[in-house]
């Protein structure tokens, strides 16, 4: 498995559950299974781990291509993946190979925390960017309106960014101490538990300061014509 960074738009016109999901099943699915089939058929460890890493790279590659454009979280997977690879030949180290979700995430981590000191936060900027014109208005009215709305924005930040180092740290501790062939199963499954965790602390918070639909410090739902 390559990152556990949220997911991000191909495009603002596309829907945010396709996106979603594929980037799941290229991501975090493709590289467990080719793992583990190359590993029943006798391949060794590096090179299974490493062959993992092809379908988020030849992804990564197809959005660049794609949209000609390549953000910050492309940039480092395909950097990252180029390093790992190249190391982990020369050293013949799997665990090294392990460690890579850990490097990623923990830099996906720190560029959370990073942005907030933009104009908009991460928690704003992704969300938006699945929206319509009209809920995007919506939403840029209550930033403009609401302090409350503004904080409640940068307080997911942080927990999406605070969380995804945290889960860095346990990535990197299961690499070098638990049995190379269980890692890449754990780490598909820390990643569903990351994403639970982080969206249910992430409604608490929501729930216990008022920041949900129909509070005057929400983003109105637009309406129908």
């Amino acid at each position: 498995m390559t990152r556990t960074a949220p997911a991000r738009p191909a495009a603002a016109t596309d829907a945010p559950q396709h996106s979603a999901l594929v980037s799941i099943l290229v991501d975090v699915v493709a590289p467990i299974v080719i793992f583990y089939v190359l590993r029943g058929v006798g391949v060794g460890q590096v090179l299974a781990l490493l062959a993992g890493a092809i379908a988020p790279a030849v992804r990564t590659i197809y959005v660049v291509v794609r949209h000609r454009t390549l953000d910050a979280i492309g940039a480092l997977t395909l950097s990252v993946i180029g390093l790992t690879v190249v190391t982990s030949l020369l050293t013949g180290d799997a665990r090294f190979a392990l460690a890579r979700d850990g490097v990623i995430t923990a830099v996906v981590g720190i560029w959370i925390l990073a942005t907030l000191a933009l104009a908009r936060p991460f928690i704003y900027t992704f969300s938006t960017a699945f929206m319509g014109a009209a809920e995007r208005a919506s939403w840029e009215e209550c930033w403009g309106r609401s302090s409350k709305f503004r904080h409640g924005m940068r307080v997911h930040t942080v927990i999406w960014g605070v969380g995804m180092i945290l889960d860095s740290a346990i990535r990197v501790i299961m690499a070098y101490t638990l049995p190379v062939d269980s890692v890449p199963l754990l780490n598909g499954i820390q990643y569903a538990v990351l994403l639970v965790a982080l969206f249910a602390i992430s409604f608490a918070y929501s729930r216990a300061t008022g920041l949900v639909p129909g509070s005057p410090h929400y983003p109105a739902k637009p309406k129908r014509r």
